[in-house]
């Protein structure tokens, strides 16, 4: 009993956070236009009714700014997190041929993605691409699944030992056909965790990355480019143009973390 209880208070709790979720990226996509909406009649004003995380040096209210920044690094850790995945999925699927050649190719591939500091190789590929939008996308999901596919490579291997896997090849099923049919299915349960762990580690090395000047353009409402600026202003007493967005960056991040280990959680029980 207290355990179905409890189970119960993390459903409705996961559901609260993603409905609080939704609304700050319907906020944010509504108002992406007017985030870097000036007012110089309003230039640093503190935290106030009318302006909850006060506003910047050129009147820009910051909530709306934070709210547009948290949309596009919820948004871009997502989308760069299944294209992860993806590659994790595809690069897997070769390794479980057992061809040696493409097997020291990979293990070649995956120690050098490996030994490479993610921030470091994701400068690279980011400025390599030209930075922004696509920048950042590739520079996030392509540093983010070699751990995933070393994980799925093990599982593929156990699985191709199985019974069941022996008798559906004895029947002609072969090739893609087993793999879309029996494999995949059988790799979503580490495909999820996968996804657990990788969206909210996106969604802070996509504001990391834009911080650092190398990832989206400076006039993007990024919560990295709102962290950068806010450097220039921190001696100066305005505390709020870092407090606020960070803040909001790190709330974002948990409850992302929540919403997947909570599913995982349920998946897990069923």
């Amino acid at each position: 009993m207290q355990a179905l209880k409890e189970e119960q208070r993390r459903q409705i709790a996961s559901v609260i956070i993603a409905a609080i979720m939704l609304a700050v990226i319907g906020f944010g996509v509504a108002n992406f236009s007017a985030a870097n909406n000036t007012d110089f009649a309003s230039m640093n004003l503190l935290p106030s009714a009318s302006h909850l995380f006060g506003t910047d040096n050129l009147g820009r209210d910051v909530f709306t700014l934070t709210i547009s920044g948290i949309t596009i690094s919820v948004l871009t850790g997502i989308l760069s997190s299944l294209i992860s995945a993806i590659i994790a999925v595809l690069i897997a699927i070769l390794y479980a041929t057992n061809s040696s050649v493409i097997t020291k190719a990979i293990d070649v591939l995956t120690n050098m993605f490996l030994g490479i500091p993610h921030i470091i190789l994701m400068i690279l590929i980011s400025f390599a691409v030209g930075k922004g939008f696509a920048g950042v996308v590739l520079a996030t999901s392509l540093t983010h699944w070699p751990t995933l596919s070393r994980i799925l490579s093990a599982e593929l291997r156990q699985l191709k030992t199985q019974n069941w896997v022996q008798i559906e090849k004895s029947q002609g099923v072969t090739g893609l056909r087993l793999a879309l049919s029996h494999y995949v299915p059988n790799l979503l349960p580490q495909i999820f965790t996968g996804l657990t762990l990788a969206v909210p580690h996106a969604i802070l090395h996509e504001s990391t990355l834009t911080f650092l000047g190398m990832g989206f353009t400076p006039e993007t409402p990024a919560i990295g480019n709102i962290l950068n600026d806010s450097l220039k202003f921190a001696l100066t007493g305005q505390w709020w143009l870092a407090i606020a967005p960070g803040v909001a960056l790190i709330l974002c991040a948990l409850a992302i973390s929540y919403i997947f280990n909570n599913a995982k959680h349920r998946q897990e029980l069923r």
